[in-house]
């Protein structure tokens, strides 16, 4: 657990996570469903990254391909992983990985491209990147010659639940919105007002879903929430959170929300979850 905690990359991911909801807001959730078409790269370029902090972190494809420095966990977790980004960069997501060597935390260089048939689809291919998912499966069975077991498990999750007095007042449809502000994948929209000197944020939420909700305290507490509010409505509310830094438990992330001043509640249960069992895996010769 302690290489995991001082890893750089690690860091790297855990500083944009904990920058509230600012880096969770326009992170999809990557589907566990296969992709309707198998791609693979078609050249590649692979060599090990020296310790430190990488400044070209990214889970997003090019539009010919795939340029990032990820750890070997981080690829494993790129093409496998059942939730979004902003948990499994965490290592706090219901996906996790058994029986990896130490070196699997290592930084790689990857550079790829796919093969010019199938970049109309590589362009095309959706908020959830199953085409990059693919290629990636593919470059680890190649590459690494990885060999894993997919085996379900229990996970702590929580649920977002709605006292029957709450607070919520429904969304005015007139209500004019600050700019910049982001939109939420259900329609709403947020704007956020940080306070360095408190170490602290001030959500407010317009025209927003409960399920949209869930989705963001998922990126605050590192922990998937499910939204069992039964609340259809959309809604117009302010949420404060203390910074944590990431390095604390999900339980104790959730107390630092004004969550209670609204009616609204985490509340712990068992969820399913995954784990990545390694059989074989090799380190890949650099090329």
């Amino acid at each position: 657990m302690q290489r995991l905690l001082s890893n750089p990359l690690r860091r790297t991911a855990l500083t944009s996570l904990c920058l509230l909801f600012a880096a969770a807001l326009f992170t999809p959730a990557i589907s566990a469903q296969s992709p309707n078409k198998d791609v693979k790269f078609e050249v590649i370029s692979l060599r090990p990254a020296p310790p430190g902090i990488p400044n070209n972190f990214t889970i997003n494809p090019t539009p010919d391909g795939f340029v990032s420095t990820l750890t070997g966990y981080q690829m494993i977790m790129l093409a496998y992983a059942h939730e979004d980004f902003i948990l499994w960069a965490g290592m706090r997501g219901s996906t996790t990985l058994a029986n990896a060597p130490s070196w699997v935390y290592d930084g790689f260089y990857i550079s790829a491209r796919v093969a010019n048939s199938d970049l109309q689809a590589w362009q095309h291919q959706g908020k959830n990147n199953p085409l990059l998912r693919s290629a990636m499966q593919a470059l680890l069975r190649d590459r690494f010659h990885l060999v894993l077991r997919q085996q379900p498990s229990v996970v702590p999750i929580f649920k977002l639940v709605a006292a029957k007095n709450n607070k919520l007042k429904p969304a005015n449809p007139n209500a004019i919105i600050p700019s910049p502000h982001g939109t939420l994948p259900g329609g709403g929209l947020l704007v956020s007002d940080r306070d360095r000197a408190r170490h602290s944020e001030t959500i407010h939420f317009y025209n927003t879903t409960m399920t949209d909700l869930a989705n963001e305290l998922t990126g605050f507490v590192l922990r998937h929430v499910d939204n069992a509010t039964n609340l259809t409505g959309r809604y117009d509310f302010t949420l404060v959170s203390i910074d944590h830094g990431g390095n604390i438990s999900p339980e104790d992330a959730a107390d630092l929300l004004t969550l209670h001043e609204l009616g609204l509640d985490l509340k712990t249960v068992k969820g399913q979850g995954l784990t990545l069992h390694i059989d074989h895996i090799e380190k890949p010769t650099p090329n």
